[in-house]
């Protein structure tokens, strides 16, 4: 299925949750805030067609 992640175009497995999107891409949930068209979600959230998923990587230390 078809949706956009941080504004670019890309295609995924139907049923694809956002943990699954995130170790597809290696990235750790616990380093990570994944929004779906404007708000906050966890892993378990599946993603739908269409939609908008932006990561933020959160950056820690000082």
């Amino acid at each position: 299925m078809k949706i956009t992640i941080d504004g670019k175009s890309a295609t995924v497995p139907e049923r694809t949750s956002i943990g699954g999107l995130l170790l597809k891409k290696g990235i750790s949930g616990q380093v990570a805030i994944v929004k779906v068209n404007g708000r906050a979600r966890p892993e378990t959230y599946v993603i739908n067609e269409g939609e908008k998923v932006e990561i933020i990587k959160v950056v820690f230390g000082g």
